[in-house]
């Protein structure tokens, strides 16, 4: 099962279908060297299952907030719908304190979601999740754990259940180079909702959210978006080679190691329909690198023999490691960049990041068609955060 919401986006900026990985099949990619990722903690109540896929981990945003991003995922095994009326959540050292959701802000956080109704409902037999982001201060004590209480209907009857705690992991994001040179970039699909934070994997039993983080770069030209012409491309929509970011060179973001890759993916037509996409397939052509610390990076849609490195190659930071293409499940030339837990593009968890330096130039709003692009006054420097789904930056040359 794959849990996911198609991209809104602002046709001044881009004109890219959803770029986000999905599938549904096993991956071809060795496990080596690391844990697998378990869903931590699950509570069943009645016929309701409520599980917790992963632990939260903060990463602070260019919005100057800590985010700390979680999921529940819940199972109806009833014969009948059950209705997700209410969500209360509290840091468990704070009782308290509590957020709540009522069923319109539930509606919106919820998948699969129904846009004809503000409700959350878990039809029968079905598995439905809440993608949850509490923001707090960027300094201060982080939580140990978050604790949840839900209020369901079903047939009629209503009745209130102790749901599982989320522990928060709290560890620094680890501190990454650019994958790209200069820019403007557009970070489409990133921090902290949106078609990555909602790809929700379930496969022989196990939840997945490889893309909690991840970003799609996409190269582009602020002066030509300000005049109402294409931003992404001059020339030939249909040629990749129109498009800015095709053919970048693709930069290692830390020392590490290459434990997989892949690289006789046929290029995509940006104008024609894509080639069915599965688990193994997504990514396109893609290098997998480990870090000196044990965590991964996920560099997807290289370019057909576009790769400049062989698993077991050593890399320094900011080795070419290959040419931005447009492979696997991608509409139009970019970027796709995760950090997770181990050497799986989608069958992994996946973990915050935060790029050294970069330069904030503009915002937009991905979720308005035709949103203008709002220049971010100086100063525009931002140093250790994680980009924003909207963001359009520039990194160092």
């Amino acid at each position: 099962m794959t849990v996911t919401k198609n991209t809104c986006r602002p046709s001044r900026l881009v004109r890219l279908a959803t770029i986000v990985l999905a599938g549904s099949a096993a991956c071809g990619v060795d496990d080596e060297e690391t844990g697998v990722s378990q869903q931590l903690q699950s509570v069943q109540a009645g016929a309701l299952v409520v599980g917790v896929p992963a632990a939260s981990r903060p990463v602070t945003t260019t919005d100057g907030q800590r985010h700390l991003l979680y999921e529940l995922t819940l199972q109806n095994t009833a014969a009948t719908a059950i209705h997700l009326i209410r969500l209360d959540a509290w840091d468990v050292d704070e009782p308290n304190a509590v957020t709540s959701y009522d069923s319109a802000a539930l509606a919106a956080r919820f998948e699969p979601a129904d846009p004809q109704q503000a409700v959350s409902i878990i039809p029968a037999g079905a598995i439905a999740a809440v993608f949850l982001d509490v923001t707090e201060a960027r300094r201060g004590c982080v939580p140990r754990a978050f604790a949840h209480r839900l209020t369901v209907e079903q047939d009629g009857k209503t009745r209130v259940i102790s749901g599982p705690k989320v522990p928060v992991k709290d560890e620094d994001a680890v501190h990454l180079a650019a994958p790209l040179r200069g820019g403007p970039l557009a970070d489409l699909n990133g921090c902290c909702d949106g078609a990555h934070r909602r790809a929700l994997l379930l496969f022989d039993g196990q939840f997945f959210l490889a893309q909690r983080y991840a970003i799609d770069f996409i190269r582009v030209d602020l002066a030509a978006a300000d005049s109402g012409e294409d931003a992404i491309l001059r020339g030939d929509p249909s040629d990749n080679a129109s498009y800015f970011t095709y053919g970048n060179p693709i930069l290692a973001v830390a020392p590490g190691r290459i434990v997989a890759m892949r690289d006789t993916v046929a290029e995509n037509v940006p104008t024609e329909p894509l080639p069915p996409a599965d688990i193994d397939s997504a990514a396109g052509n893609y290098v997998i690198e480990r870090f000196e610390d044990g965590r991964f990076a996920l560099y997807a849609h290289i370019q057909t023999k576009g790769v400049k490195v062989k698993v077991g190659d050593r890399v320094a930071r900011g080795q070419v490691l290959g040419l931005v293409g447009n492979t696997g499940n991608s509409t139009a030339p970019h970027l796709h960049f995760h950090v997770m837990d181990r050497p799986s593009p989608l069958l992994s968890n996946g973990l915050p990041y935060v790029f050294d330096s970069f330069d904030l130039l503009a915002t937009v709003d991905l979720t308005a068609d035709d949103a203008p692009i709002q220049p971010v006054p100086p100063p525009t420097s931002r140093r250790r955060l994680l980009p924003r789904g909207g963001d359009i930056l520039l990194f160092p040359n």
